[in-house]
């Protein structure tokens, strides 16, 4: 019987500044375990970019993708995907504006292009470039997506998508 929960974001708090999981973290999310307290993971990643957080840690109950996709006892409860017609919306305007966008989902992610400024942001993260597959989201739910543009340039899909509360996330790259 679970007596507690206790979420934890990743960055600072599980993770070291290496972005690693030390041998003490691992144990004590052991020893929360063994006291009969629940470790979840709260997180905007997305479950395939944390996987092998999850295999270290034997955490099996999650919120990720910044609430859009939940997981408990290894299992997917909850998932609310984009709205498509958003999506078009989106991918519309960074084409007609020559910019890129990825699309994720609790399984992987996907580029529509490679430009200079999506080439710099993962490298910035230090992050293999997605697959180009500009129709991923016409076949799969996508819980996120990101616009790769220069910070200059913000304001112009802000306006655009101001009354999709979903899409109110501030500069992430």
């Amino acid at each position: 019987m679970v007596k507690a929960l206790t979420f934890f974001d990743l960055d600072g708090t599980l993770l070291n500044a290496k972005t690693e999981l030390d041998a003490d973290v691992i144990q004590a999310i052991q020893q929360l375990k063994q006291n009969d307290i629940l470790p979840v993971i709260a997180t905007g990643r997305n479950l395939f970019e944390i996987r092998h957080i999850i295999d270290q840690t034997n955490i099996d109950t999650l919120v990720s993708a910044n609430g859009t996709f939940v997981v408990a006892n290894g299992k997917p409860i909850y998932s609310t995907p984009l709205d498509k017609a958003v999506i078009e919306r989106l991918t519309t305007m960074t084409s007609t504006n020559g910019d890129a966008y990825a699309v994720l989902n609790h399984a992987a992610a996907r580029i529509d292009r490679l430009t200079d400024v999506a080439r710099n942001c993962y490298h910035y993260i230090n992050t293999p470039v997605p697959i180009i597959d500009p129709t991923y989201w016409q076949f799969n739910p996508i819980n996120m997506m990101l616009v790769l543009t220069l910070p200059e340039n913000d304001e112009r899909y802000r306006e655009a998508f101001k009354n999709e509360t979903r899409l109110l996330s501030p500069n992430a790259l």
